[in-house]
Parts: structure tokens; C-alpha cells; sequence
């Protein structure tokens, strides 16, 4: 894809909207950038593409994190599931069934 589609403002909305330290509306306030705008550039190719991208890796960045610490996860489950407070051994059992590490 070739970046230079994009507005500068774009690509700061971007940057800032997939660092993890704005929600949208901070980000649209910060970049003044209506929400009618934030949607119309949505319907745009390479705004789109752009977005679809950056969640794609958001997504595979989330699943590294998950498979690296997976078994730490599971393990602490596991053992909260034998806790002495009934409420934190049944959230634990919960968990682990309703959420299964595989």
C-alpha cells in the first residue's frame, strides 16, 4: 500500500488510535477530527485498508500474547480453582470452562 494516500491527520489518528493510550474519543479530540469525518474516511480505500491492517497485527499481537503466556494463564486458573473462597473458586472454574486455553 502506498502510505502517501493517506492525510497527515489520517495517519496521526491512526498512530495514535493503535499505541493502546487513546480511546477513539480522545484521539478525534486531540487530532480535531469529527466523528463524521472518522466515518467518512472509513469508506475510503486506503483509510480502510489502512485500519483492516493495523487490526490484523493488533490481532496476531494479541494471540502472541496469549500463546507466550498461555500456560501461566491456565496454571493460575487452575489454582484459583482451589481457593478457600467459594465466589473466587467458582469465577476460576467458570473461567476455565468458558474459556478454554487450547
Amino acid at each position: 500500500m502506498d502510505y502517501s494516500y493517506l492525510s497527515k491527520r489520517q495517519k496521526g489518528v491512526l498512530y495514535d488510535l493503535f499505541s493502546g493510550k487513546f480511546t477513539l474519543e480522545d484521539v478525534l479530540k486531540k487530532r480535531k477530527v469529527s466523528r463524521r469525518t472518522y466515518q467518512r474516511w472509513h469508506d475510503e480505500h486506503n483509510f480502510s485498508e489502512e485500519f483492516h491492517r493495523l487490526m490484523d497485527l493488533a490481532a496476531i499481537e494479541q494471540q502472541l500474547v496469549f500463546v507466550r503466556y498461555g500456560h501461566d494463564i491456565a496454571m493460575k486458573l487452575v489454582n484459583l480453582s482451589a481457593a478457600e473462597k467459594d465466589e473466587t473458586a467458582r469465577k476460576a472454574c467458570m473461567g476455565i470452562i468458558t474459556n478454554p486455553i487450547v
